[in-house]
């Protein structure tokens, strides 16, 4: 039976009385009291994480967001068959679990986003193959924009030399003014628009864009996207302006101006170590540093020797340890002002496919030690960086972290203390496409929860 239908068999309801009112910021990336009240009322333990159901057991005034979110799928199809339930509840009880009800359905249904991906490299299609694999409705992929041909664009999302096959059946229909796939509950048009302003958002209603193209220098040069109906614009790669909104998840995504059309997830090597930075400094105060990013080869070099402006990228990716320029340096600044003049960065590329290092090293004011080093970090990988940082003991090698989702794995062997235990050094592991494709969202439903939590209503 049609949900919409089952509610036009009930009849009005009245408020209930929610077990808490305290009050809670509508921006603060947490569910406001009134729903976290009534979702205790209807949404069961087994629809949800563990840390939801420890948040509701200790009775925290708030539950975060993002844990719901990931079981935005589960709530719903409980809160259809609760519906039918409620019909046969006495009149008062039916009354007050309704309210709620809908109040919760309303705000979890308003939570899933119809999003688009522009730019359907290694980041796109990592996106794409997480949304559509993904067991929850929190995105709605509705199209994708690229110059290659859908039938490249499938066999790429299905067939991946570093992810494997793609689990889910795809298909590809060519029928209508354009061709669209079919995966799951998706249906996604294939576009191959080349001017931004052409492209149809205003009538696909886009909520997001995903833009992985890589050439926008500055939000502004992203608006088109805006002129052309997308609502807000989320860009895989950091700008040249320091004014424009650039978030690391987990580290200041609570800072995202909610009225922002256009937002940065800044770059999958600033997310690696600017969280680890964070907890540095604020440990033991970081008065310099300097990093040498181990990067994959990219798709901007080629197999064998070519031409190219940049020379050394003109050199065969299989072939060689190649140097290139990194804007990692002025990343880093950019959230840690007192380090300017103070941080400095390199990048060398190797002949692998994918998951990258950092190897880090830190001059602190305060002395440290081993064991209190991996103390430190041990803490924030249960804390503020659960789902962030991620530590490890074991000897592992680059391919072992492969699709992991944490943005930054600290290597416990290979950390070292010197300098009368002034300085540091760590290595820090990242899976440069997997990992940050996954903040990549995690911004995406933190930035889509604060707008909709202000357009909903609640406080």
């Amino acid at each position: 039976m049609a949900f919409k239908s089952i509610w036009a068999r009930i009849a009005r309801s009245t408020p209930l009385s929610f077990k808490r009112r305290t009050r809670s910021s509508a921006v603060d990336g947490a569910i406001p009291t009134r729903l976290a009240s009534a979702l205790l009322e209807i949404a069961p333990s087994r629809y949800m994480t563990a840390n939801i159901c420890r948040s509701m057991a200790s009775n925290e005034r708030r539950i975060q967001t993002s844990l719901v979110q990931q079981n935005i799928f589960g709530i719903y199809q409980h809160l259809c068959r609760k519906a039918l339930s409620f019909l046969s509840q006495p009149a008062h009880v039916f009354k007050r679990i309704c309210y709620a009800c809908r109040r919760s359905l309303k705000y979890v249904e308003a939570l899933s986003m119809r999003v688009a991906i522009h730019g359907m490299g290694r980041i796109g299609r990592a996106l794409a193959r997480q949304i559509l694999q993904s067991a929850d409705n929190a995105f709605e992929l509705v199209a994708v924009n690229d110059l290659a041909a859908a039938t490249q664009i499938v066999h790429l999302l299905q067939f991946d030399s570093v992810h494997g096959r793609f689990e889910k059946a795809m298909t590809l229909h060519e029928d209508g003014e354009s061709p669209w796939i079919k995966c799951a509950s998706h249906t996604i048009r294939c576009l191959s628009e080349k001017d931004v302003h052409n492209l149809p958002w205003r009538d696909l209603a886009i909520d997001l864009v995903f833009d992985c193209t890589g050439v926008c220098h500055s939000a502004n040069d992203a608006s088109p996207h805006l002129a052309a109906g997308a609502k807000r614009i989320l860009l895989s790669y950091p700008t040249y302006h320091a004014t424009d909104p650039t978030i690391i998840y987990g580290f200041n995504h609570d800072t995202i101006p909610p009225e922002a059309p256009i937002v940065s997830a800044a770059s999958c090597t600033s997310n690696c170590v600017v969280p680890v930075l964070d907890v540095l400094h604020r440990e033991f105060g970081v008065q310099s540093a300097h990093s040498t990013t181990i990067h994959a080869a990219m798709n901007d070099q080629s197999v064998t020797d070519s031409y190219a402006n940049n020379l050394r990228q003109a050199r065969a990716a299989s072939a060689s340890l190649i140097p290139v320029d990194t804007a990692l340096a002025r990343g880093v600044i950019r959230f840690f002002p007192h380090l300017q003049g103070k941080y400095a960065a390199a990048a060398v590329r190797i002949p692998t496919l994918n998951v990258s290092a950092i190897d880090l090293k830190v001059f602190v004011s305060r002395k440290v030690t081993q064991t209190r080093l991996l103390e430190v970090l041990a803490s924030a990988c249960q804390t503020q960086y659960r789902t962030i940082i991620h530590m490890t003991q074991q000897p592992l090698v680059s391919i072992d972290f492969l699709q992991d989702t944490h943005s930054v794995i600290v290597d416990a062997t290979q950390t070292q203390i010197f300098d009368a235990g002034r300085q540091l050094r760590l290595l820090l592991w990242f899976d440069n496409e997997w990992a940050y494709a996954c903040r990549m969202l995690d911004v995406a439903r933190y930035w889509n929860t604060i707008t909709t939590t202000m357009e909903q209503g609640y406080d």
